[in-house]
């Protein structure tokens, strides 16, 4: 804990937080407003905010808390219902993608690879979680952890395939 709160109030870059577990998530509810960008699955968030995600509304209100406290994007997991995305200008809710599943392990890390390769490239939020679940969609099929079909190309390709709405 005293580490992360030393990293962000003391480096001025900005940090993105994979909340791994909900033990893990509570050590970061003070400083939660420090962090760009966050990635909580459901209960995590809920944790994290104390607010119950039951439907949309909920979803979309547990998604503003992160907001107003200063988080800049918050890309919520939802397994097989997908990735709720939230910023200051526009949220929305991407299914996940049918797939193979081979083995879960990696697939978030490779989710928050993707939305860090969103960000570095000027992506806009909805992109970057395309991106994202992309990444996660090739981390799931496979039955290693790092995915030898990991590259830019595989990623473009199976968002396309996907037909995005």
């Amino acid at each position: 804990k005293e580490t992360i709160d030393y990293i962000v109030k003391n480096f001025n870059v900005p940090i993105f937080l994979d909340c791994v577990s909900t033990i893990k998530a509570l050590k970061t509810i003070d400083i939660i407003g420090y962090f760009h960008t966050i990635k909580p699955n459901q209960l995590e968030a809920e944790t994290l905010s104390g607010i119950k995600i039951t439907d949309e509304l909920s979803l979309k209100k547990c998604a503003e808390f992160f907001i107003n406290k200063g988080v800049k994007q918050i890309f919520i997991s939802l397994g097989e219902k997908g990735v709720y995305y939230s910023n200051d200008k526009e949220a929305g809710l991407l299914p996940a993608f049918k797939v193979n599943i081979k083995n879960t392990t990696g697939a978030g890390d490779a989710f928050m690879a993707g939305i860090a390769y969103g960000f570095t490239h000027s992506l806009d939020i909805k992109s970057s979680c395309k991106f994202g679940i992309a990444c996660a969609s090739i981390a799931i099929e496979s039955s290693k952890t790092i995915s030898d079909q990991m590259n830019l190309k595989n990623v473009n390709l199976i968002q396309e395939e996907n037909k995005w709405i």
